[in-house]
């Protein structure tokens, strides 16, 4: 009788089990599944309340870029405020150009190689740094090229063991700043 029992109360436990299961797996599958779609129109509703589209997104982040190139040029150059201008435009014009070509990459990753990305930024870079010379004093322009000089022989001096071993000895603070200065230069 006990016996009898214990394999009644077993089966029971086992066909509850894998009753609530099934039950509760397709439940939880349809419910994550809502939950999912639901979130993805809450995104999108979210979106559309703001009223910042992905080009919107982009001429603002285009805006930032070029402020803070325009603020480094500052720094080493002294520009006037005519100079400002002139290469607040086409530093917009170019990180514009640049972000525009990241997206189509983002959107089509089997259009351009990394490689190929590279050569179009500096290509741009290059188209920049000449549109650069018509506002630049002849002096400017010498210094600004060799600040640029500097800064990528100070990269290229560094093997990579000692770069290794630098990154190790940072404190948090400066791994975060160079992580910024980093994604500055990937924007340029």
């Amino acid at each position: 009788m006990k016996k009898l029992t214990l394999i009644f109360a077993f089966a029971s436990l086992m066909f509850g089990s894998a009753y609530a299961q099934t039950k509760g797996g397709s439940s939880t599958s349809t419910t994550t599944t809502e939950q999912a779609s639901k979130d993805k129109n809450k995104d999108k509703d979210s979106r559309d309340r703001s009223g910042t589209s992905d080009k919107e997104q982009m001429d603002k982040k285009a805006q930032e870029m070029a402020k803070e190139w325009t603020a480094k040029m500052d720094e080493v150059l002294s520009l006037s405020a005519d100079q400002k201008k002139k290469a607040m435009d086409v530093n917009e014009k170019y990180a514009r150009q640049i972000l525009e070509m990241k997206m189509k990459h983002k959107d089509n990753p089997d259009g351009m190689s990394e490689s190929q990305m590279q050569a179009a930024k500096d290509k741009l870079t290059e188209a920049r740094l000449k549109e650069y010379q018509s506002f630049l004093t002849k002096e400017q322009a010498a210094k600004f090229k060799e600040h640029r000089d500097g800064l990528k022989s100070d990269k290229e001096k560094m093997s990579k063991e000692e770069k290794k071993e630098k990154v190790e000895n940072m404190t948090p603070e400066e791994r975060e700043k160079m992580k910024e200065e980093h994604k500055k230069d990937k924007s340029e």
